[in-house]
């Protein structure tokens, strides 16, 4: 009993004259383990982050493929318009043509048969007067 009061003497002596090293290894032990919580929490984090951002990504993604897919429909549409709009332009071109060159005959045919008529009419569009 009494080797067990010696001892504790001893470390009470011990810690009497080592308290301050004492403290300051009890409080690096604190801050290692508090550093290493930290760490694993910033790395929980980061991780979050991580899978929030990939996230993000694929929701992009698919926003993305869809306004492709808009686009994509909006450009055979604008073609297709296109299409339809040149084909009418050359069918009324065609009719202009076709007209023009009916008109064209028939002042022919005028000249040969009504010159006074012609003349009228010349007279009526471009509005001068007739000088034999």
């Amino acid at each position: 009993m009494m080797s067990l009061v010696l001892e504790y003497a001893k470390k009470l002596s011990f810690l009497k004259n080592y308290w301050r090293e004492v403290i300051i290894a009890f409080l690096f032990c604190f801050l290692w383990m508090k550093s290493k919580k930290d760490q694993e929490l910033l790395k929980e984090a980061y991780q979050t982050s991580v899978e929030t951002l990939e996230e993000q990504v694929r929701g992009l993604q698919g926003i993305h493929k869809s306004e492709l897919e808009l686009r994509d429909e909006a450009i055979e549409k604008y073609q297709s318009d296109l299409k339809d709009l040149q084909e009418k332009y050359d069918a009324a071109v065609e009719m202009l043509i076709e007209e023009r060159v009916k008109e064209k005959n028939d002042y022919v045919e005028k000249f040969d048969t009504d010159q006074n008529a012609l003349i009228g009419k010349i007279e009526e569009i471009y509005g001068f007067n007739y000088v034999p």
